[in-house]
């Protein structure tokens, strides 16, 4: 699946664009982004290519990351979120 596709998807399976998941700074779209960060991560994507495909720096995307892997509420949430589709690996970009 192309990654444009997985964004899509994550953006509809919350009720949002994908413009608003990449860029707004809205509380509860920034949880939504953390987790699409947590899945491209899962699937072996770097933080330098995770910070491409969001437009931020690759340590932003670390700092998200521990944040958002403190809560075990957001990673169980993510977890289901992961498994309504197949996401691809980072070499079958």
């Amino acid at each position: 699946m192309p990654l444009r596709d997985v964004i899509a998807r994550v953006a509809d399976w919350h009720g949002i664009t994908e413009s608003e998941l990449l860029q707004s700074n809205e509380h509860h779209i920034i949880h939504v982004r953390g987790e699409l960060m947590w899945i491209l991560r899962r699937r072996q994507f770097s933080y330098p290519k995770i910070g491409q495909i969001m437009n931020r720096h690759h340590t932003t995307i670390i700092k998200a990351l521990r944040k958002f892997e403190e809560d075990p509420q957001r990673v169980t949430s993510a977890r289901y979120t992961e498994k309504f589709s197949s996401y691809p690996d980072e070499d079958q970009l």
